[in-house]
């Protein structure tokens, strides 16, 4: 879509908050595509969010307290690699849905009451066990705000190949694909519909090369949400996604599908930490009017969401992890082997992370600098431990990343996807960089908890949630001396 031809209006150029500028990319989107079908307002919806998400990512992870840059001519366009990409992502959809269609045997007559699953991490269903532990902390968390439990749940993984899951939850690569073929009346009717769609989205795309991005949606998922709508087979409907899909939610949420819209926030680091001279900070992108229901860990980060989303119920129910907290005991399982553990949750710095963030190389380094000498010059044989929270990219600074090897003789350094249950229940104390949500689960869990930022910088609280929030280097050292020997 050569969207760029169109004048870019000159206000632009001020700073402008994220709502203000998705309006902005909205009706430079709109102009060109027209009003030319039912749909046409989510498609534009949904092309002015993937736009917005990626902005959002350039921008706010730098950690200047930004959450939307300039628009420019090239966050408009798609470079060649990502137009391949995108082509072969849409025809392999349409394709495989043609085969799930074909091949499917047994479609229901009677009404479902399905939970359709968005944005679940894929460490939170990797195993059978895992999944169990899903689908009973969905039935309770539903239950306990008095919403009904679907009969099933299907579960979106974007990935062709799952042979895990339950009686009641199902993994499937895409949820649309899985709703055409068990609510299609005609095989041969439906197939050939898609068929069309796929010649008309090809042509659409090559006119304006933008519609590559709704390939999924203009392919399968419209399709889908009118077979739902018409039919009498989809009834009570429960529609659950995350926040990793805040910024661009799945089409369903756009729909006139009768159903309750739901966001867990599977973590409760979202507050933004700038430097002490900066004031005004833009909460505006968590404005979520298709989301009726948003779950998440604290009240201080519900009062947050609720000022962004008036018409929403903000729910806190403490750590939510994908799994029920009381199967585990609140007090600690620590090793009898003599030695003092302390792990540590840090952020791995970003290249593109600016100076002045609290997640920058500088910080980090001397976040975790401070921490192994302190803890050291108290508790020589301490063993300490850091806990990363993603595994290791391109993306992420390669200076953090070789300081961090550097320091194996006296850093043990744990596999990304290591059970955190376990690391934490086995730690004496827990430090996290601010405000990681793994110090909730500590604190919650009664162990000794507290985030440390060695810079006086920021514009921080003494306590987030119960939890001391310390700052410098003194601080550190101080709080390390006045832990009770039984804290060890």
């Amino acid at each position: 879509m050569d969207i760029t031809s169109t004048p870019i209006p000159r206000r632009i150029l001020r700073v402008v908050t994220f709502e203000e500028k998705k309006k902005m990319v909205r009706s430079l989107v709109a102009s060109e595509l027209g009003n030319k079908s039912k749909y046409s307002s989510v498609i534009i919806e949904s092309l002015s969010e993937k736009v917005m998400a990626q902005d959002f990512n350039q921008t706010f992870y730098q950690g200047n307290g930004k959450t939307t840059g300039d628009l420019s001519q090239s966050e408009l366009n798609l470079s060649f690699k990502s137009k391949v990409k995108l082509l072969i992502k849409g025809l392999g959809l349409s394709l495989f849905t043609m085969m799930q269609i074909a091949l499917i045997t047994n479609r229901p007559k009677n009404s479902l009451s399905l939970g359709w699953l968005y944005g679940i991490p894929p460490q939170y269903y990797s195993s059978n066990c895992d999944i169990t532990k899903l689908e009973k902390f969905l039935d309770s968390t539903l239950g306990g705000q008095q919403i009904e439990p679907p009969a099933k749940y299907y579960l979106q993984s974007g990935r062709f190949r799952n042979n895990k899951g339950t009686d009641r939850l199902e993994i499937v690569p895409h949820l649309g694909s899985m709703i055409l073929s068990i609510g299609n009346r005609s095989k041969f009717k439906t197939i050939l519909k898609l068929l069309g769609r796929t010649i008309t989205w090809l042509r659409f795309s090559a006119r304006y090369p933008l519609m590559l991005l709704v390939g999924p949606e203009y392919l399968v998922d419209i399709p889908s949400l009118e077979l739902v709508e018409s039919s009498e087979v989809f009834k009570n409907q429960v529609l659950i996604t995350t926040q990793s899909q805040l910024l661009s939610p799945p089409l369903v949420f756009k729909s006139s599908v009768k159903a309750d819209r739901i966001m867990y926030w599977y973590s409760d680091n979202s507050v933004q930490i700038t430097t002490k001279n900066h004031r005004i900070l833009d909460y505006t992108h968590l404005t979520q009017p298709q989301i009726s229901k948003h779950f998440v860990w604290t009240q201080s980060w519900g009062d947050i969401l609720k000022k962004n989303n008036m018409n929403s119920d903000v729910i806190p129910l403490g750590p939510i992890m994908f799994r029920n907290l009381d199967d585990f005991p609140k007090i600690s399982k620590i090793n009898s082997d003599g030695f003092y553990t302390v792990t540590i949750f840090d952020v791995t710095p970003k290249n593109i992370a600016a100076a002045e963030s609290i997640y920058s190389e500088e910080v980090m380094i001397k976040f975790l600098v401070d921490i192994i000498e302190v803890v050291k010059n108290k508790y020589p044989f301490a063993r300490i431990n850091l806990k990363p929270k993603r595994i290791y990219t391109s993306s992420d600074s390669s200076i953090y990343r070789d300081f961090v090897l550097a320091q194996k003789s006296r850093l043990n350094v744990l596999s990304w996807d290591c059970d955190i249950f376990d690391q934490i229940l086995n730690s004496n104390l827990v430090i996290c960089i601010p405000f990681t949500s793994p110090g909730l689960i500590s604190s919650h869990f009664g162990i000794q908890t507290a985030y440390y930022v060695p810079s006086l910088e920021y514009n921080l609280i003494d306590t987030h949630e119960n939890i001391p929030v310390l700052q410098g280097r003194g601080s550190l050292v101080s709080f390390i001396n006045e832990l009770s020997p039984n804290a060890f």
